[in-house]
């Protein structure tokens, strides 16, 4: 899974621990990007997942609810499904 560069790796770190528990199976890495929008833009984003993530932390499965905000749960379950790697 690829994030967005975010400063510090603590988001990128907690999403990776929520959805562990959801996959536990499963290997995941994470990735810094370069940025290619300018630098409002990217803190917006930022901020704008930051939001999703904080919003996802008192879910009983806070990983499943993060994959199904971001639109890839069906996505992630059928690579997992077909012996895909995550």
């Amino acid at each position: 899974m690829q994030l967005l560069e975010c400063g510090t790796k603590g988001l990128a770190v907690e999403v990776l621990e929520m959805l562990r528990p959801v996959f536990p199976g499963a290997r995941f890495s994470c990735f810094e990007v370069a940025v290619t929008e300018s630098v409002d833009a990217c803190r917006r984003g930022l901020e704008r997942h930051k939001d999703l993530v904080l919003s996802c932390r008192d879910a009983d499965q806070p990983g499943r609810v993060y994959l199904e905000r971001i639109s890839m749960v069906r996505e992630v379950e059928g690579a997992i499904a077909q012996g895909g790697a995550l």
